[in-house]
């Protein structure tokens, strides 16, 4: 009864408890469906991971406590390498997070969405931009890797690793400045796409020395990439000069209006070890001829110290001797002077200098000329002190120079002055003196001067104070400058004040600003104020604009003089293009007076040959100022040539034929004689033209060769090669032979001499010998198994090699090494042959009586 009257007191009781407890857990399930508010933050993305971080922050406005993990869906292709982390917030309590993102490698720049969503359906879209990061990668694809006198194609190819579309320009250019073909030369590349580009390098056919030449390809968009590949060049045929004593000469010829110049200059260097120079020409023709220390020239040239025809040469006969650190010459020459008619006297000189250490010099000279004897002397030091850097660099911490000069003549006058200069780093100073007499007259000039230049800054200084032969008052000189440089380009402000006007320039006073800048133009301005007495204002400005047809260059300039209120106004533009290195056109007009309206208008060409010749011409005419037209023209040619004068009697030749088995010729094959090659023509001939004598090997280009041919005699073949001489050497290519086989032990006889388990066919050494003297040796493997590849058709033997790996090995004690095996091998044939290793018979004699009895194998070790 007890039980029943508990289970009516708690049977009205149930509904009320299962209630609360659904209350209960309604209150604690809330906290998970509690409303949450999403707040994204800014996105950072990091260019060198191209990752991007996107951060957000989370609030509870719900009643209860919650757990909070944001759903994030991103673009296609896009990955996440950061997820996010729960976080578990009370009602009105923020939190925050963040994801790591990493963007398809396709993707383009511009702005993305990147949704977060907390599960019960509601959404927060954040914005995520993607920058421009424009990136451009190249690499060589195929370079050939030696070429001989022909023209040969690099290809390159460059791919858009960045995520904006790029207009790309290819240039190319190469160390050996060899004329090139670039194609395409330009392209339209987005994100991801590439374009492959072949630069074809024109190699002449008179190319003088072989060469390593590097071709570099340089890709030029919003970025910048290049890649070079590099070429071994070699000479299509033998210069004349390597087979003969050349003199070359290069002919030139220029018409100017209606004059006509005319040059022919060389120099070489004849067998015995003389040295001619050679220079004829309509202005100052020369010939000169070394021979050790003695120098003998005669015809128009400058003599002594101090040339005696106003800057114009002297014809004469010069002797100069030079033996260790002297030096003495002695002239006769006729003193002409460039403003008189008239053939001037005849004039004798000597001259004496000694360079006692380097960085010294001393000078005398003395001359005759007519009733004047002339006179002049030099002595100059200078010295760099410096120490090597832990780099091994030399380091230069400071510098100094003297120098003092003094000249004259009897009768006349005479001029002396000394100088001496002094740095430290990036500082100098500089103080000089000088004095001239002549007759009556006395001038005389102190000035110094300091300057000093830092990583982007320099000051100068300077002052002068003396006398000129026409002013009996001193005059004065004072100036400084400031300049400023970076990437961007340099400018300088200068000022400048004498005490006394100049002839060319009345104004005492002048300040000038300088600038040049190199990007994005490259530009130049000069502005330049003068005063005292009255003012004048100058400008002079010019900018450079590289493009893929040309360059273009425009010029102004204009000055105004406040005094006279007139000015001046001029300028001018022009173009300049060059294609595939050897071409050069070029227009413009300009104007030294536009208000005037004069007007000149000029035209340009140029062709230069690989072989060093150039043919330009150019042609103007002058319009306007109330004349007729006026034409100019001028035209050049340049052209080198070798004279053959002797065959050089220090070299021979090889030559040869190359042909296949059965007898046709081989073209085309790169053959090497050390560091000679030249490849074979069509009837297969080669020749090595000028080979120093001596023992030489002669190899072929084994891409040539390729895995299906030998060559017979067999490369490297040892050629003997004498001076004045013609050697030959023929070659003939077939397949090759091989030999296979295997050494095994006859029988199962027992082995004497043999230690327990060893194994006796493994590691043997074979050797095989051919009919010419060819000796070939192998190892046999674990099994015995060896092969000899690649051997050239005939007769050969093979057998065990002498030694102790080989037919002397201990562990062949009982048996008896095979003989040697005559193989006779065809073009191409594969023969397999087995050698055999026989156990040796031995004779058991009993000396007593008893029984032999048989002893078992010992147990393997």
């Amino acid at each position: 009864m007890r039980t029943g009257r508990g289970r009516g007191r708690r049977g009205p009781a149930a509904p009320t408890a299962w209630w609360l407890l659904a209350l209960g857990l309604a209150c604690l399930g809330g906290g998970g469906a509690a409303p949450f508010e999403i707040y994204p933050r800014a996105a950072v993305q990091d260019p060198a991971r191209k990752t991007i971080t996107l951060g957000y922050r989370v609030r509870n406005v719900g009643s209860g406590r919650g757990e909070f993990t944001p759903q994030v869906t991103l673009p296609a292709g896009w990955r996440l390498l950061l997820p996010p982390g729960p976080l578990t917030l009370a009602p009105g309590e923020e939190g925050g997070g963040l994801v790591v993102l990493l963007p398809d490698e396709r993707a383009g720049a511009g702005e993305y969405v990147v949704t977060l969503a907390d599960g019960e359906g509601r959404v927060t879209r954040a914005p995520v931009n993607v920058a421009p990061q424009p990136r451009l990668s190249a690499a060589v694809a195929d370079s050939p890797s030696v070429v001989v006198g022909e023209p040969y194609t690099a290809r390159f190819t460059v791919v858009n690793t960045g995520n904006v579309a790029q207009e790309v320009t290819f240039t190319a250019t190469n160390s050996g400045a060899l004329p090139v073909e670039v194609t395409p030369g330009r392209a339209s590349l987005g994100p991801g796409e590439r374009a492959e580009v072949a630069v074809r390098v024109l190699v002449p056919p008179d190319l003088a020395a072989s060469q390593t030449v590097y071709t570099q390809l340089l890709a030029r968009g919003r970025s910048d990439a290049g890649a070079s590949g590099a070429t071994e060049v070699l000479p299509g045929r033998v210069p004349l000069s390597a087979t003969h004593v050349t003199l070359p000469l290069t002919l030139s010829a220029e018409a100017d209006g209606l004059g006509v110049s005319w040059r022919v200059a060389g120099q070489t260097r004849l067998p015995g070890g003389e040295r001619v120079t050679l220079d004829l020409g309509s202005v100052s023709p020369l010939v000169s001829l070394e021979r050790g220390p003695l120098t003998l020239s005669a015809g128009r040239q400058w003599y002594g110290q101090t040339p005696p025809g106003e800057d114009a040469p002297a014809p004469g006969v010069r002797v100069l001797y030079r033996r260790g650190g002297w030096a003495a010459e002695g002239e006769v020459y006729r003193a002409d002077r460039e403003t008189e008619a008239a053939p001037g006297p005849l004039a004798f000189g000597v001259g004496v200098g000694w360079t006692p250490v380097p960085g010294a010099a001393l000078a005398l000279d003395l001359r005759r000329e007519g009733d004047v004897l002339r006179w002049a002397g030099h002595a100059g030091a200078q010295g760099a002190p410096g120490e090597v850097t832990a780099a091994g660099t030399l380091e230069r911490r400071w510098w100094w120079q003297a120098a003092a000069d003094a000249r004259g003549s009897f009768p006349g006058g005479w001029r002396a002055g000394a100088s001496a200069a002094f740095g430290v780093r990036g500082a100098q100073a500089l103080l000089a003196f000088g004095r001239e007499v002549q007759g009556d007259a006395d001038a005389w000039r102190l000035s110094a001067g300091g300057s000093w230049a830092g990583p982007a800054v320099t000051l100068g200084v300077r002052a002068a104070v003396g006398r000129s032969l026409k002013e009996t008052a001193p005059e004065a000189e004072l100036g400084a400058s400031l300049g400023h440089g970076g990437e961007w380009g340099y400018a300088s402000l200068n000022y400048a004040y004498r005490s006394a006007p100049g002839e060319d320039d009345p104004r005492r006073h002048r300040a000038q600003l300088l600038a040049e800048t190199f990007s994005p133009l490259h530009t130049t301005h000069e502005l330049v104020l003068d005063a005292d007495p009255g003012a004048r204002l100058g400008y002079a400005g010019t900018v450079a604009l590289p493009t893929e047809v040309g360059t273009f260059q425009a010029a102004a300039h204009a000055t105004y003089d406040f005094g006279a209120r007139a000015g001046t106004l001029g300028g001018g533009l022009a173009w300049e293009a060059t294609w595939q290195g050897v071409t050069t056109l070029g227009l413009g007009v300009d104007t030294d007076d536009a208000r005037g309206g004069v007007w000149h208008l000029q035209a340009s060409a140029a062709r230069v040959w690989p072989g060093g010749g150039r043919l330009s011409g150019a042609a103007g005419v002058r319009l306007g100022g109330g004349e007729a037209p006026a034409t100019t023209f001028k035209l050049g040619v340049s052209w080198p040539l070798e004279v053959p004068l002797a065959a050089r009697r220090d070299v021979g030749s090889l030559s040869g034929r190359v042909t296949d088995e059965a007898g046709a010729p081989v073209a085309g094959l790169l053959l090497r004689l050390g560091a000679l090659a030249t490849r074979t023509d069509e009837r297969g001939l080669y020749t090595f033209a000028a080979v120093p004598p001596g023992a030489h090997y002669l190899t072929a280009d084994a891409a040539g060769l390729g895995t299906a041919r030998i060559a017979l005699p067999a490369l490297p073949a040892r050629v003997e090669v004498r001076a004045a001489a013609a050697s030959t050497r023929d070659l003939r290519l077939v397949r090759p032979a091989a030999v296979v086989g295997r050494v095994r032990v006859e029988g199962g006889g027992p082995r004497f001499g043999a230690s327990a388990g060893s194994n006796l066919t493994g590691g043997l050494l074979l050797e095989l010998r051919g009919e010419g003297g060819e000796v070939l040796r192998t190892l046999t493997d674990e099994r015995g198994d060896f092969a000899f590849p690649g051997l050239a058709p005939g007769g050969w033997t093979l057998g065990l090699a002498d030694g102790p790996l080989g037919r002397d090995a201990p562990r062949l004690g009982g048996y008896a090494p095979p003989g040697a095996a005559a193989l006779t091998l065809a073009s191409g044939e594969r023969v397999t042959t087995t050698l055999s290793l026989v156990p040796r018979s031995r004779r058991v004699s009993v000396q007593d009586g008893g029984s032999l009895t048989p002893s078992p194998e010992p147990a393997p070790k």
